[in-house]
């Protein structure tokens, strides 16, 4: 009944609403984009996510206190998001912040912000604090919502964008999801052996929702997504359900759409540029910034699981005089690799993007791909991709030998007809071994 209300109120201001429209168009071309690169299938960023570009580093997002924590939140309850990013400036700027609600699958929903957002349209970020490092020198802001004027109506996915105050330009985006707790989910994993000639053992998650009484037509009105490591654009679909009983509903995604089970990462540990572990090999203190060479890594070399754990955002030291350093990567050229391949090196610190700033380039003297990246001190996981024509492919470059843990998130959709858009009903996160 509330929704209901809710509609026919807001059909009423649809033609002043229409005014935000001109400020949608001025940003649309700047959504989704990676600098020198196409639109990538596989991605680990989701539809229209705008990459950050290298003046905005260490960017943090999560619910709560922690973190390692992913930003997801029951709506209504007080909870809150936190962001926190530097900006390699020396001048306090303002930001603007604003949220666009999106489908299960992350496309555009179209709701006005009206029908979503419960106070202001946009809010402000401001005050930050300045570094006491040099080379670069940085002002570190943080933001925390929903807060007292900048607040949502209902659950789903959703963009938080955050633009220059001054030109309203789309400076990068992060996603978010607000769920009701209504229903409950059961979870398993089923393991998979022999699918493929390169990883051993895959996962094919299951899982059964008990729906709520206003849930009709489960069959048409719910959709169930399966998330990996919370890599939020490659959500997978259950197309495949049972509805034998009347108050439940359970899907599980195919055998081809099984997750890699040994899916890993590499870790660099560089909390203090001063007292590195023995992977670095030389800090060059007479470059601004500093200059670190890391040992080579090798594909197919290692035996033991490799991931710091589910922190997608990485934990960059918060202290005012953190540094950074441009670190040097090398990867070895695996024999079935050509030296004229697409690779670049990706991870937390740079929020998983794959663009012309992490591609690495083939040395054929050291028969080695390299890659300069700045990076703050902090740890982070990171991965080696391979880009072949549109696609990232990110399974050729691992290691996939040792068991190592992995999240799983269960998304529940409900296809609300009165909103056209999705609702998130429920979530669930469970870690296997």
């Amino acid at each position: 009944m509330f929704l209901k209300a809710l509609l026919i109120f807001k059909l009423l201001i649809l033609i002043v609403l229409t005014g935000c429209s001109t400020r949608e168009a001025l940003t649309d071309n700047n959504r989704g984009r990676q600098p020198g690169l196409p639109v990538l299938e596989n991605s680990f960023i989701v539809q229209d996510q705008k990459v950050p570009s290298e003046e905005f580093r260490s960017i943090q997002f999560y619910a709560g206190a922690n973190p390692a924590t992913a930003p997801i939140i029951k709506i209504g309850t007080g909870e809150t998001f936190t962001l926190r990013f530097d900006h390699l400036s020396a001048s306090n700027e303002m930001f603007t912040v604003r949220a666009e609600h999106r489908n299960a699958d992350w496309s555009e929903s179209n709701l006005f912000e009206g029908f979503y957002m419960r106070g202001q349209s946009t809010d402000f970020i401001s005050d930050p604090v300045q570094s006491t490092a040099v080379a670069p020198n940085y002002m570190h802001y943080t933001y925390r919502f929903p807060n007292r004027t900048f607040n949502f109506l209902i659950s789903g996915n959703y963009l938080l964008h955050v633009e220059d105050y001054r030109t309203g330009e789309l400076l990068f985006s992060v996603p978010f999801m607000l769920y009701e707790d209504q229903g409950s989910i059961e979870f398993f994993i089923e393991e998979l052996f022999g699918l493929d000639s390169r990883h051993f053992l895959h996962h094919q998650p299951f899982a059964t929702y008990i729906h709520p009484d206003f849930v009709m037509m489960p069959d048409q009105d719910i959709s169930i997504y399966f998330v990996q490591n919370q890599f939020w654009g490659r959500a997978r679909e259950a197309t495949i359900r049972d509805l034998s009983e009347s108050d439940r509903i359970r899907m599980h995604v195919s055998r081809e759409d099984a997750f890699p089970g040994r899916y890993e990462f590499r870790p660099l540990r560089m909390q203090n540029i001063d007292n590195l572990p023995t992977d670095f090999l030389e800090v060059r203190k007479d470059t601004e910034p500093p200059t670190i060479i890391r040992d080579r890594d090798v594909i197919n070399f290692g035996a033991t699981p490799l991931s710091l754990g589910s922190n997608r955002y990485g934990s960059p030291v918060s202290d005012r005089d953190a540094r950074y350093a441009r670190v040097v990567f090398y990867l070895d050229k695996p024999d079935n690799i050509s030296a004229g391949s697409s690779i670049h090196v990706t991870g937390a610190f740079s929020n998983w993007s794959v663009t012309e700033n992490n591609r690495m380039r083939y040395n054929r003297d050291t028969n080695q791909f390299e890659a300069a990246i700045l990076v703050k001190e902090g740890l982070y996981d990171y991965k080696y991709v391979i880009i072949e024509g549109r696609t990232l492919d990110d399974l050729r470059l691992t290691d996939s030998f040792a068991d190592s843990r992995q999240e799983y998130h269960t998304l529940i959709y409900y296809r609300d007809l009165q909103l056209n858009a999705d609702r998130l009903l429920n979530i669930r996160s469970d870690f296997t071994r």
